[in-house]
């Protein structure tokens, strides 16, 4: 397998691995990011950032899941976390993922 092949391979199972961590709506509670402690969010833009990349923050149609989408290294992706979920678990799976600093934070 080339080497092209096996990044594009490797990229796709991410991508798989983080719809997986998305949980069905229709299951959870509403989703409010007033309720959400401002220094999950400050950490989250602030690492990416620091990259070279972007969030953009936003709540599934029925409200029933936050969206986080993330801009980074030309492979943009989208991570749905329930209201039941533990929001800075999800947080500090992304930032792992993407090679940031989390020392410290766990």
């Amino acid at each position: 397998m080339s080497v092209v092949k096996e990044q594009m391979a490797a990229k796709q199972a991410k991508r798989q691995q983080r719809n997986k961590r998305g949980t069905n709506a229709t299951n959870a509670g509403r989703a409010n990011w007033a309720e959400v402690h401002v220094d999950i969010i400050a950490l989250l833009i602030a690492k990416i950032t620091e990259k070279g990349g972007a969030v953009m923050l936003g709540l599934t149609r029925d409200k029933g899941a936050y969206y986080i989408r993330i801009y980074l290294n030309d492979d943009p992706y989208s991570v749905y976390v329930s209201p039941n979920d533990n929001l800075w678990q999800e947080v500090l799976n992304i930032l792992k993922e993407n090679e940031c600093d989390v020392t410290g934070l766990e």
